[in-house]
């Protein structure tokens, strides 16, 4: 394989940057060192940050666009192409508990700074969805969605990859989903019902502080699902990674249920048998 360019390491390690570090807070400078160049060198690649943004956006979109046309291609059926989506969330749930979610802190600091890229970001999200509705029709499941983020910010599916190890160090960004994250209160999931309740008409109202409200559920790698329930009854989440006590205050605090849009109803599972993909929800033996 040929070596990358000048341009593409760049793109590559400010993609790491952004994630570990935030959008705002890097530097040219911490970007020059990480390829090795001069700043000088830089600037003949990118004049500004919001270049090497643009840049960024656009690899993980290409990137993502490879690897979900690699699961039509090596899943034998619907069913199968899903599983291979659910096994990338959880074998890429380590990073997150160190750096949080790359696509989800990067598209909630964009809309921080009303920043013009912040459509463009979000967009990967419609990509996920997309395949994710096709695949569930395709399988036959009745409700297969993803949740959508209000007041422009995009779809709130929470998200990250993983480039070629360099220099000893992985270089983990956000072309695929990452998972929940091993419990340390036990082994506990939870199955949480949104209803619908009387102040309903209301949704339109707490809609984008319910969906950054479930933002920071995945970003905190407890929540892994997110769903609507059929015949638009409200929806639902399934979690893990949390004590009953501190997942309780959680849903309390969803904008939704404290302005009565929805009434919470939650389950605990003590998972007993799983597919391989889903082992981690398991107790340990």
């Amino acid at each position: 394989m040929p070596p990358q360019s000048t341009r593409n390491l760049i793109v590559e390690e400010a993609d790491a940057l952004f994630y570990e570090s935030g959008f705002e807070a890097t530097s040219f400078a911490e970007i020059a060192k990480a390829v090795g160049i001069s700043r000088g060198n830089f600037y003949h690649h990118f004049k500004t940050k919001d270049e090497i943004l643009d840049a960024v956006i656009a690899r993980r979109r290409d990137l993502t666009r490879s690897m979900l046309d690699g699961w039509q291609t090596e899943g034998e059926d619907p069913r199968g192409r899903i599983l291979l989506f659910v096994h990338m969330l959880i074998v890429n749930r380590a990073q997150i508990m160190d750096f949080g979610c790359p696509v989800g802190t990067l598209c909630s600091e964009l809309a921080k700074l009303n920043h013009t890229a912040r459509g463009r970001a979000t967009e990967i999200f419609g990509l996920y969805r997309d395949w994710l509705a096709e695949s569930g029709r395709n399988a036959g499941a009745a409700s297969f969605s993803l949740v959508a983020g209000g007041g422009g910010d995009g779809d709130r599916l929470q998200g990250r990859g993983i480039h070629p190890q360099r220099g000893g160090r992985d270089r983990t960004m956000a072309s695929v989903p990452a998972g929940p994250s091993q419990s340390r209160y036990g082994a506990s999931m939870f199955v949480t019902f949104l209803r619908f309740a009387e102040n309903r008409t209301g949704a339109p109202d707490f809609m984008s502080a319910h969906n950054d409200w479930i933002a920071r559920g995945f970003a905190d790698g407890v929540f892994f699902c997110v769903g609507s329930l059929q015949a638009a009854a409200g929806g639902a989440i399934l979690a893990h990674g949390e004590s009953r006590d501190a997942y309780d205050a959680r849903i309390a605090a969803d904008p939704f249920v404290v302005q009565r849009v929805v009434t919470a109803e939650t389950y605990e599972i003590d998972p007993k048998r799983t597919t391989p993909v889903l082992d981690f929800l398991k107790s340990a033996a």
